[in-house]
């Protein structure tokens, strides 16, 4: 995931030593990216 944060692919936030993540921001960039299913192709 620190790969993903330093390339700019994941959305975070730093507190002191801590990275966190906010849980709606990772869902919204997961499913901007998701394959489709095969089920979702062939509707």
């Amino acid at each position: 995931m620190q790969q993903y944060v330093q390339m700019g692919l994941l959305p975070s936030y730093k507190l002191g030593k801590h990275r966190l993540f906010r849980k709606n921001e990772l869902l919204e960039d997961l499913g901007a990216t998701r394959r489709a299913t095969r089920a979702e192709i062939l509707r």
